[in-house]
């Protein structure tokens, strides 16, 4: 991954550390890397892969962006910092999966409010390392997707500015809750 490929841009949480497994025991390929979005996924956390954060998503809640990269190695447990989001509040940014999407105003306002979510070049159990991106033509889903697409650059960085939706973190309730 590029490093800092999500950016918190407003209103970040604490800032918090979390115990991460050893890679030969969860089956992941690297270590999470600054500026990738993470998850809690029972007593540790892990990147998100393609198509997260998911509501009601029993696998893994949305926790927030690594402030650094994790210390895990192959055969030893590690910890990563994370800077923690806020629902609603805080603000990530990060380029859109498909950046002619997104780069005019125009196009832009056709995503505007969409839910949508990550979109990873890799799995978390590869050891190529992943892009991730925000997948701003993903189908709206407010019942299943955990980002929301509030702003962009508009231009030829393809920049896009999500909000998270409080049922996909870590505080959210993970059962009875749709927005039908």
């Amino acid at each position: 991954m590029a490093v800092n490929d999500i950016k918190v841009l407003k209103f970040a949480g604490d800032t918090r550390t979390y115990k991460v497994d050893d890679r030969d025991t969860s089956g992941y390929g690297l270590t999470i890397k600054a500026g990738e979005p993470v998850l809690a996924c029972g007593n540790y956390a892990t990147r998100v892969g393609t198509y997260e954060p998911r509501i009601a998503e029993l696998n893994g809640r949305f926790i927030g962006i690594a402030q650094k990269e994790s210390t895990e190695t192959a055969t030893a447990n590690g910890v990563v910092d994370v800077i923690t989001v806020i629902p609603g509040q805080t603000v990530l940014e990060g380029a859109a999966t498909t950046v002619a999407n997104v780069d005019t105003a125009a196009e832009l306002l056709t995503y505007l409010n969409n839910y949508i979510l990550f979109d990873a070049t890799t799995e978390p159990a590869s050891t190529t390392a992943a892009t991730i991106t925000i997948d701003e033509n993903d189908t709206s889903d407010p019942n299943g997707n955990g980002l929301i697409l509030i702003d962009g650059s508009a231009d030829a960085r393809g920049l896009c500015d999500v909000t998270v939706h409080m049922l996909v973190t870590q505080n959210g309730n993970l059962y009875g809750q749709t927005m039908d």
